[in-house]
């Protein structure tokens, strides 16, 4: 539902489009809060490879 345009949700469902952006703000929230532990490696592994790449010339 978070990769459609709030357009394209309101056409879907009867609410006003003030209840669907609180919705969503709510749903973002929420979803950012509750990564597990498993992806916070992955995102440090992330960094650390784009640190790599920065000092050695090819992240430009």
């Amino acid at each position: 539902m978070l990769e459609h345009s709030t357009n394209i949700i309101l056409s879907r469902v009867d609410i006003s489009k003030y209840m669907l952006l609180k919705i969503l703000t709510r749903l973002r929230i929420a979803m950012t809060q509750d990564i597990p532990e498993v992806f916070e490696g992955s995102v440090n592994g992330l960094e650390t490879l784009e640190v790599f790449l920065k000092n050695h010339g090819k992240g430009r």
